[in-house]
């Protein structure tokens, strides 16, 4: 995979046949230019969201200590779901689909953040998601914020909650238990 859409029959392979995806350096290099290109952009000017607050608050600027702060807090007001797990296969689905997004080398996130999601979905790590929920007008930011808020639990060290591993909505396990602390961290812009 890598500046590509992801066909219809790799989704299917893999959520249905166990396949596994893989990245190639083309691929990382397109996330890795977009994440320097934001770093560097948003050093000196006003980038909603990214330095300022967000909706009535965006006239405000965030100051640079406490940029990743921020990014945290939206995920978590948004993380306000409610209701049954969405099915597994959704889940794994809508994975694929943020993987793919970021692959487009147009959404600013570290590669890391990419690996990640690739070891995630090639573990079968799958996080809960609730049914329902809408923030905004897009109608899928609660579910994308319980996406991202398994992904980032701190700056050092990111846990995530996993429904087949029985932990309850407060329960973490570290990555470290699973093998990927030391190549997967949390970037901050």
């Amino acid at each position: 995979m890598g500046q590509v859409t992801i066909s219809l029959q790799t989704i299917k392979d893999v959520l249905f046949k166990g396949e596994r995806l893989s990245l190639n350096e083309e691929a990382l290099f397109a996330v890795q230019e977009s994440f320097d290109f934001l770093k560097e952009f948003s050093k000196n000017r006003v980038i909603y969201g990214i330095n300022t607050g967000f909706g009535p608050m965006a006239q405000y600027r965030v100051s640079d200590e406490d940029r990743t702060q921020l990014q945290y807090n939206i995920i978590r007001s948004h993380s306000t779901g409610a209701g049954e797990p969405l099915p597994e296969v959704y889940v794994k689905a809508a994975m694929i689909a943020r993987l793919g997004t970021f692959l487009q080398g147009e959404s600013g996130v570290h590669p890391d953040v990419v690996k990640l999601l690739l070891e995630f979905i090639n573990r079968d790590i799958i996080p809960f998601i609730p049914e329902h929920g809408s923030v905004g007008a897009s109608g899928d930011l609660v579910q994308i914020a319980h996406l991202a808020l398994q992904r980032g639990k701190n700056q050092a060290i990111v846990a995530i909650l996993c429904r087949h591993l029985h932990l309850s909505s407060g329960g973490a396990i570290r990555l470290q238990m699973l093998g990927l602390d030391n190549a997967h961290r949390v970037r901050r812009i």
